[in-house]
C-alpha cells in the first residue's frame, strides 16, 4: 500500500506538472500571437497573408489606412478591387503562377489610395510552411515607391538629356541669363571653340564672339532676354587661334529652378556658306559671261571686246591681273592683245614663248586648262619674265580656240595665294568659248567683206544692176549699181514694184508682165525680157532684164525673185 501511494503522489506530481506546461504553452502562443498582431499592426510596411486557397487572410492596419477599407473588405480578393484596371490582369498572373510553383515573386503596380490618387507599390510575397513542412500559404509586402520611382524618372530623364547634351553634333552653351555668365557647355563645344570645358565655363557669352561683333551680339542677347523670347541668326563665333567660325544660332531663355538661363544650341555652317558662296559666285560668273556674249553680239571689233573681257574677268574672279594673248603667224610666240593689271605699254607689245618658256605656252601644248597654285615652285614649264616681273604667285589659263588652229590664251592671275575652283576653270573656258565664236564670225564677216567686194568689183566690170523683189510684199531691192545705171540716186527710187513699173516704157510693159507671168507660172525656166527705163536725164535707156524664182511659199506660190 505504501508502495501503491507513492507511485500515485508521483503520477500526480507528473501529471500536474504536464498539464502546467501546456497552459503555460498555450498562454505562450497567445501571447507570440498578440506581439505578432502588435508587430504587424505597427509595421511602416503593408503586410498581408493568404491560405493555400490563394485568399488573401490577413492585412495589417497600415495596409488598411492606405485604401481606407476594412479588414473584411479586404480579405479573399477583396484588396484587388485598388489595383489600377491596366494593372490588375498583370498583378494575378504574377501572384497566381508565383504560388502555384511556390517561388518568391516581386511586382509593381498601381493602388488606389484612400484620397483617390493611384500609388506605385512594390509588392513582394514568399511562401511559408508549417514546423511539420507542410505549405500554408504566402506572407508579403508592400512598399509605395511613387517618390522612389518619380525620382527613378527624373534621373533617367536627366541622364537621357545628359546624353544627348554631351553627344550632340552641335555645341550647347548654358548661360546664366542675368550675368551672361556661361556656366556649361558640352565636349562639341570643346571642339567647335578649340577651348577646353573648363576655359569655356566662367567666360561671359559675348566673348565666344569676334571682338568687333561682341558689341553688336551683345545687344541681340539682352533684347531677347528681356522680352524672354528665343531668336535664330547666323553669326560667327571666335576659335582659340582666332579664326572666325560662322554658326547658325539657336538660343531660347528657360528656367532652372529659381535661375533664368539662356540655351544656346551653335551648329557650324561652314559648309552650308562655302555652298551659299559657290552659288553666289556661280551667278556671278554666269551674269559676266551674259555680258560678255551680249558685248560679243552688239560689236564685231574684237578689240572692244577683248578690253570688255578682261575687265569682266579680273571682276568676276576678283583678280589683279587677266590677259587675251594671240598666237602669232610663225606659232612660236604669243602677244598680248589686251589684259589688266600689267605694266603700262606692255598690251599690244609684249610677247611669250608658244612653248615650255610659259604657262600660256604650256597651256597650248597640253590642250586643255592649266592651274598654277604657285609659280615659285612650278616646274611644269619655265615662268615667262611677264609673270615673274609683277610679282605673280597664282593663276589658271584657258586655250581660245579658232576654226583650224588655237587663236590664242585666255588667263587670270594673282599675286595672293590662291585655289581656283573648278567653277572658276569652267567660267573662264566658257568665257574662251565665246570669245572663239566671235573670232571665228569676225574672220567670216571680213571673208564675207572681201568676197563682196570682189562681186562688186565683177558687177561694175560687167555692167549689171542686181535686184531682188519680195513677191508677197511687192518691196524690191534694188543695188546701187542697178540705180546709177539710170542716173538717180538711191533715195530717188522707192524700193517696190511700183517704181519699176513707173520707170518701164509704156509700149514695152505688156510684154515684160507676159514674160513674168509664164515665169511665175512655171512655164519658163528664168524671166527674161528687153525695155526701155526712163533715166533721170529723161532718155530712154535699152536694158535686158533676166531673173529667176529662188523661193516658194508652203502653198508653192513664188514669193522671191532675184535677178539683174
Amino acid at each position: 500500500m505504501a508502495k501503491r501511494a507513492k507511485r500515485f503522489i508521483k503520477n500526480t506530481k507528473t501529471s500536474n506538472k504536464k498539464v502546467l506546461e501546456h497552459k503555460q504553452s498555450e498562454t505562450f502562443l497567445l501571447e507570440c500571437k498578440d506581439f505578432f498582431r502588435i508587430i504587424c499592426d505597427h509595421a511602416p510596411a503593408m503586410l498581408w497573408m493568404c491560405g493555400t486557397d490563394k485568399l488573401c487572410k490577413f492585412v495589417n492596419k497600415s495596409w488598411l489606412r492606405f485604401p481606407g477599407k476594412s479588414f473584411e473588405q479586404e480579405l479573399g480578393y477583396g484588396w484587388s478591387q485598388e489595383v489600377h484596371p491596366d494593372d490588375l490582369q498583370h498583378c494575378l498572373d504574377t501572384y497566381t503562377s508565383a504560388f502555384d510553383a511556390r517561388k518568391d515573386f516581386r511586382m509593381e503596380q498601381r493602388i488606389k489610395r484612400a484620397d483617390g490618387e493611384y500609388r506605385w507599390i512594390l509588392a513582394a510575397g514568399t511562401p511559408y510552411y508549417l514546423a511539420d513542412g507542410n505549405f500554408a500559404g504566402y506572407i508579403g509586402s508592400c512598399v509605395d515607391i511613387t517618390e522612389r520611382k518619380e525620382l527613378k524618372e527624373v534621373l533617367r530623364e536627366v541622364e537621357t538629356k545628359y546624353r544627348l547634351f554631351e553627344t550632340s553634333h552641335d555645341a550647347i552653351f548654358i548661360a546664366d541669363a542675368e550675368s551672361g555668365t556661361i556656366i556649361n557647355a558640352n565636349k562639341k563645344a570643346e571642339d567647335m571653340l578649340g577651348y577646353s570645358r573648363e576655359e569655356i565655363i566662367g567666360m561671359h557669352q559675348t566673348q565666344l564672339h569676334p571682338e568687333e561683333e561682341a558689341t553688336r551680339y551683345s545687344k541681340i542677347f539682352e533684347e531677347h532676354i528681356q522680352k524672354g523670347t528665343g531668336f535664330s541668326r547666323d553669326l560667327y563665333v571666335r576659335h582659340k587661334n582666332g579664326s572666325k567660325i560662322p554658326v547658325e544660332i539657336s538660343a531660347s531663355v528657360t528656367s532652372f529652378g529659381n535661375k533664368k538661363i539662356i540655351l544656346g544650341i551653335f551648329r557650324d555652317i561652314t559648309e552650308r556658306k562655302k555652298a551659299e558662296e559657290e552659288i553666289r559666285n556661280l551667278l556671278i560668273q554666269q551674269k559676266a559671261v551674259l555680258e560678255i556674249g551680249q558685248q560679243a553680239l552688239a560689236s564685231s571689233a574684237l578689240s572692244t571686246l577683248f578690253n570688255k573681257t578682261v575687265i569682266l574677268v579680273a571682276r568676276t574672279l576678283e583678280v589683279e591681273f587677266t590677259k587675251v594673248l594671240e598666237l602669232l603667224p610663225d606659232g612660236k610666240r604669243l602677244i598680248l592683245r589686251a589684259g589688266i593689271g600689267w605694266e603700262k605699254g606692255l598690251v599690244g607689245q609684249a610677247t611669250v614663248d608658244a612653248g615650255k618658256d610659259s604657262q600660256a605656252g604650256y597651256t597650248l601644248l597640253l590642250k586643255e586648262p592649266v592651274i598654277v597654285d604657285d609659280l615659285n615652285t612650278e616646274t611644269r614649264f619655265h615662268s615667262p619674265n611677264l609673270l615673274r616681273d609683277h610679282g605673280i604667285v597664282c593663276g589658271i589659263s584657258v586655250i581660245i580656240q579658232g576654226k583650224n588652229k588655237p587663236f590664242g590664251v585666255l588667263g587670270a592671275h594673282t599675286k595672293k595665294q590662291r585655289k581656283f575652283t573648278i567653277n572658276d576653270i569652267r567660267f573662264l573656258q566658257e568665257v574662251a568659248n565665246v570669245l572663239a565664236v566671235a573670232v571665228e564670225r569676225n574672220e567670216f564677216i571680213e571673208k564675207l567683206q572681201k568676197s563682196e567686194q570682189r562681186l562688186e568689183l565683177a558687177i561694175w566690170g560687167t555692167d549689171l544692176g542686181p535686184w531682188d523683189w519680195n513677191v508677197k510684199t511687192g518691196e524690191i531691192f534694188f543695188s546701187q549699181r542697178w540705180i546709177e545705171m539710170l542716173g538717180y540716186t538711191p533715195n530717188e527710187i522707192e524700193p517696190n514694184i511700183h517704181s519699176w513699173g513707173k520707170l518701164i516704157h509704156p509700149e514695152d510693159i505688156r510684154g515684160a508682165i507676159k514674160n513674168l507671168r509664164s515665169h511665175l507660172r512655171k512655164h519658163t525656166p528664168f524671166y527674161k525680157a528687153e525695155q526701155r527705163l526712163l533715166s533721170k536725164s529723161g532718155e530712154w535707156i535699152l536694158v535686158q532684164s533676166r531673173g529667176k524664182v529662188v523661193e516658194w511659199d508652203s502653198n508653192g506660190k513664188p514669193s522671191r525673185i532675184v535677178g539683174t
